[in-house]
């Protein structure tokens, strides 16, 4: 399967002990690939019976066009997001816990809106998916040097980072798993705190999916 729900697989970024992650691009905004190639097969088959020298100049664009919407060069950020697939491990209880901790995470980042905490695009959790907004920069940790030699810099980007962590404190939610791995750096240079799998909730049941002594 190579879609799920409008978001169709472009590649995959990585993979985790509970699932993998793709790129994806929304086909309600871009046009899904097989509706693009039917365009190229009626375009190829109507420059095939072009009888003039304009007509084939026409239709040769309209090849070129739907050929560039196949692969496109440049896809406008808002039409792509980063979609998290859970395995389907043998045992049906251990998928159901994978869902449970992917439900939570969900709505973790669904209480939040911070710029400096990721937002959900789209989700569906029966499938075993959720989509999240993509940073083309990719994680902190494969930019170690970004804050070298600029302390003041390096403190106002953290500082914005904390910010984002206090919301979630409000909203009784605790991340557990803050590290460069899951801080991710913006187009205009935000750090955005993103995978929330081992979420705790501090409310009165204290409310989580991992087991007292169960290695996180």
């Amino acid at each position: 399967m190579n879609q799920y729900g409008k978001w169709e697989l472009i590649n995959e970024l990585g993979e985790g002990g509970q699932g993998r992650v793709y790129l994806a691009k929304d086909t309600e905004k871009t046009g899904g690939t097989e509706h693009r190639l039917k365009e190229i097969k009626d375009a190829i088959s109507s420059l095939a019976s072009a009888q003039t020298h304009e007509t084939q100049m026409k239709m040769g664009q309209l090849v070129a066009e739907a050929l560039s919407y196949v692969i496109p060069k440049d896809i406008d950020p808002s039409a792509i997001g980063a979609i998290k697939v859970l395995h389907e491990p043998p045992k049906k209880q251990g998928y159901e816990k994978a869902k449970e901790r992917m439900k939570r995470e969900v709505d973790a980042l669904s209480r939040i809106n911070h710029p400096n905490i990721l937002k959900i695009l789209d989700h569906n959790i029966e499938e075993g998916w959720f989509v999240g907004e993509y940073h083309t920069r990719g994680p902190l940790s494969i930019h170690q040097d970004l804050y070298k030699g600029d302390m003041l810099r390096a403190l106002e980007a953290f500082k914005s980072l904390v910010e984002g962590v206090y919301e979630l404190h409000k909203a009784a939610i605790v991340h557990r798993d803050i590290k460069p791995n899951n801080v991710f750096l913006s187009t205009d240079n935000r750090l955005v705190l993103g995978d929330l799998g081992i979420v705790y909730f501090a409310d009165p049941s204290h409310t989580r999916v991992t087991d007292s002594y169960e290695n996180v």
